[in-house]
């Protein structure tokens, strides 16, 4: 399984493809993203993560909460 890129592992700017990027970026893709459910942050109720990669170069950029269908039931609840 890939592992996420955490600021720790970067450099405060890293080029990439053609671009730097701040600290504020590598902030915010070395931080857990969860799923958003009745205005709360919460992680899948399966504890699952999927990684997410720059296509372009394969390289993983973080990991979001794998939603499953019991989140789905749960985000619907919430919403009505």
């Amino acid at each position: 399984m890939l592992e996420p890129v955490s600021a720790r592992q970067l450099p405060a700017a890293t080029p990439f493809e053609g671009y730097t990027l701040s600290a504020e970026v590598l902030s915010f893709l070395g931080r857990p993203h969860e799923l958003l459910i009745g205005g709360r942050w919460t992680s899948a109720q399966s504890g699952e993560s999927i990684a997410t990669a720059d296509p372009a170069t394969g390289l993983v950029l973080t990991s979001v909460a794998a939603g499953g269908a019991g989140d789905v039931d749960w985000a619907v609840r919430a919403a009505r």
